[in-house]
């Protein structure tokens, strides 16, 4: 292979690299691209994902056929609060239900508040992640341990246009890859072989970082995410009799009298040091102008 020609074929493959790796395709070709490679995912992530129903006929007029059908992908979260008997042990039962479900247990925290009559409350929380064909189940099976539900909540969002741009991408950034790797062994200087070594090492990092998305998609929406906030059972305050007790009200009174006479001192003081006082420096003040206008009145019937 003539050496002159190297610039212009690997900046064609550094263009083509960038156009193929940042442009998004159309919805339809996406569509379609995808639904040639579902053959290639494993058999479990195609069962879990339950199909769109096709969107019906194209535009009127333009002769566009209708879109094929293509898995959907939903990300789940579910909130729910309930009011148990013992927090502590119904977070152990979360636990087992999980395991038993087949999901696994994300987070858990129990905290133990103290109570204004001296008894102490236990409030707890779990995070759990379980198979999004069983939330329901999951759902149904918490709201049996509780006393009662007080709040819950569920959310879903659709990956599914962003799980197939994923796909699209690293098909083109894998055929990059290998056209890099046809280069790079046709690389006649030391100056070649380290530009293609260099765009090598950046589209491999973009299907790294690409794949590693696509495995995150796959996880979160094969298994729903479940957050579980476990609250104790309410304790009725203790009713207390209503008696009379004549040592009680006198203590009342003998603190409400120590009281008045605290305050009537303290008001005493208050007179004595800073009322006083201050009454008497406006008092002087006021005589010493009062005299000398006086004196300025009296002072030219005298001339």
């Amino acid at each position: 292979m003539n050496i002159r020609r190297w610039p212009p074929l690997l900046m064609a493959a550094l263009v083509m690299s960038a156009g193929l790796g940042c442009a998004r395709r159309p919805a339809s070709l996406l569509v379609a691209e995808t639904k040639m490679e579902m053959g290639a995912l494993p058999e479990a992530r195609v069962a879990d994902i339950e199909p769109v129903p096709p969107v019906g006929e194209g535009v009127e007029g333009s002769g566009t056929a209708p879109l094929p059908e293509f898995p959907r992908m939903i990300v789940y979260t579910a909130s729910i609060e309930l009011r148990v008997e013992d927090p502590k042990a119904a977070i152990e039962d979360v636990w087992q239900l999980a395991e038993e479900m087949g999901g696994y247990v994300v987070s858990s925290d129990v905290q133990e508040h103290s109570l204004p009559d001296g008894s102490r409350t236990t409030k707890a929380s779990v995070t759990i992640r379980v198979p999004a064909e069983r939330l329901q189940e999951v759902l149904s099976q918490l709201r049996d341990m509780a006393l009662e539900v007080l709040r819950e909540s569920l959310t879903s969002r659709d990956v599914t246009e962003e799980y197939v741009d994923l796909n699209s991408r690293l098909r083109n950034l894998k055929a990059t890859e290998e056209e890099l790797l046809n280069f790079l062994q046709e690389a006649r200087n030391t100056e070649e072989l380290l530009a293609v070594h260099r765009e090598l090492s950046r589209v491999r990092e973009e299907i790294e970082r690409l794949e590693g998305r696509k495995r995150y998609l796959e996880q979160v929406s094969r298994f729903a995410l479940v957050e579980v906030n476990l609250q104790p059972k309410e304790v009725q305050p203790p009713v207390l009799p209503d008696t009379w007790s004549p040592l009680a009200v006198l203590k009342t009174a003998v603190r409400a009298l120590v009281r008045a006479l605290q305050g009537l001192a303290t008001l005493g003081i208050w007179l004595v040091v800073f009322v006083l006082p201050l009454l008497m420096i406006i008092g002087g003040v006021i005589w010493i102008v009062w005299r000398f206008v006086a004196w300025v009145w009296q002072r030219p019937k005298k001339e």
